[in-house]
């Protein structure tokens, strides 16, 4: 079983730009040039490896690039599959921008269980894949979101372990304010089975800004993060496993959103299982609102 592969889209969108990791190996439709060696290529290329270097080391040279149209880029390893889109505005100048992905881990290659000098090997969480969105946005605000997926290794139950993170930043243009933006997944229709572990946040948080620790934990293993919350954070969480919603809210009425400057932030953990060997995938999604 082979882990996600990380790309990075760049797209206009209705006056958004977008920049997305998926996983799969289709084939890029016709029209795309690859310009991986050009001036262009390179430069795209060690912007996109720096990005990533805070949380996930990748090398430029291992990174590809395709010329879609113009302002267009796509880049690397592979052709993404599974991205959607959407922008919408309705009448009172609210405009919704949108975007779902799918990622996880099809089969893995880790081992449930390591044995050393006749001992076991203790469990811990192992990184999978990740990959940052760097930017979705219009005239009036933007949103940055990231992914990572870690599987437990080396523990011995009859089930894999996979936790997931998301989180993100969003902010307001000079000509805008922000109202909303939300993380959230759901399982994949190409995912086997899932059943709920562990999540975090439990509960919708409010309040002035404040550092929110994060921790969920599988087999008595924890995986710790925290995230600065401003305002309020609600948090949906679904009966069916793997399908959750972290959702930052100014909870005020329109032409009174958060203006430039102020940035806000998203961020959540949730833990699944699966039967050994089986794979586990979500669909992402990120959206925000923002108006003038």
């Amino acid at each position: 079983m082979r882990s996600l592969r990380i790309v990075v889209l760049v797209m206009l969108l209705a006056g958004s730009s977008l920049l997305m990791p998926a996983h799969g190996a289709a084939k890029p439709p016709a029209g795309p040039v690859e310009i991986t060696n050009t001036e262009t290529g390179i430069k795209l290329s060690n912007e996109a490896a720096a990005r990533q270097s805070s949380r996930r080391q990748v090398k430029a040279g291992d990174l590809r690039v395709w010329r879609l149209g113009p302002g267009d880029y796509l880049i690397g390893d592979e052709w993404p599959q599974h991205f959607k889109s959407d922008v919408v505005t309705d009448a009172s100048g609210m405009t919704t921008v949108s975007m779902s992905y799918d990622v996880g881990s099809r089969q893995s290659a880790y081992t449930s269980r390591i044995a050393t000098n006749g001992g076991s090997v203790q469990a811990a969480w192992s990184y999978i894949s990740g990959g940052c969105f760097t930017r979705l946005q219009n005239l009036f605000g933007w949103l940055d979101s990231c992914y990572q997926v870690h599987k437990l290794t080396n523990e011995g139950d009859p089930r894999d372990f996979y936790k997931l993170e998301q989180y993100g930043s969003e902010g307001a243009k000079i000509l805008g304010k922000i109202y909303s933006g939300s993380l959230g997944a759901v399982k994949a229709s190409s995912s086997s089975a899932m059943s709920w572990i562990d999540w975090s946040p439990r509960s919708t948080v409010s309040g002035s800004c404040q550092t929110v620790p994060l921790s969920v934990s599988a087999l008595g293993v924890s995986f710790s993060a925290s995230g600065l919350m401003c305002e309020r954070w609600n948090m949906y969480k679904y009966a069916d496993a793997g399908r959750y919603k972290q959702e930052w809210s100014c909870g005020c009425a329109p032409t009174f959103g958060q203006p430039y400057p102020n940035v806000r932030e998203i961020d959540y953990l949730q833990v699944i299982s699966v039967l050994n060997g089986k794979s586990a995938i979500w669909t992402l999604s990120a959206s925000y609102q923002a108006m003038p």
